[in-house]
């Protein structure tokens, strides 16, 4: 069974962001990256991670006037 959610370290190296990048997207105010906290420990969900980064690629090339 394929895993449901990444750890940050796991979301850090499958997606090649630095820790303090990820948790820079993880706590902004705009378009936060999707995740849980159980506990002390934050949990990406791997879909809604993948659908935010879709998303994230269209508002960085809208705002930038490039095309997706």
């Amino acid at each position: 069974m394929d895993k449901l959610t990444y750890t940050r370290k796991e979301c850090s190296e499958k997606t090649g962001m630095s820790l303090p990048m990820l948790d820079a997207f993880l706590h902004r105010s705009e378009s936060p990256m999707p995740h849980i906290c159980v506990g002390r420990k934050i949990l990406i969900p791997v879909n809604a991670l993948e659908v935010w980064l879709l998303e994230e690629v269209k508002r960085v090339s809208s705002s930038n006037g490039l095309a997706p």
